[in-house]
């Protein structure tokens, strides 16, 4: 598969990959909970009580703010340009 070449740009022009974008955002959630859990584990590792604990509260707040800004961002930066326009 080569994405400089003339055939895949002709292929993927008219139908976009529109996962990308989620898939992408879904990895960053997920890796900010595993390296939170994982500090978490090594700050407290003289506490076995706390180091044992993984911690879901972080996941709706991480979300939250990454899809706001991944995916909210961009849709509102088309909605403002279709509005005022671009020039």
């Amino acid at each position: 598969m080569l994405p400089f070449s003339s055939k895949f740009i002709d292929h993927y022009q008219t139908k976009p990959d529109l996962f990308a974008p989620f898939w992408i955002l879904t990895t960053l959630v997920a890796t900010l909970f595993i390296s939170s859990n994982i500090y978490c584990f090594i700050a407290f590792s003289a506490d076995e009580d706390k180091a044992a604990m993984i911690s879901f509260k972080s996941i709706p707040i991480a979300a939250s703010i990454i899809y706001a800004t991944g995916i909210g961002l961009p849709l509102l930066m088309k909605i403002l340009l279709n509005l005022y326009g671009n020039g």
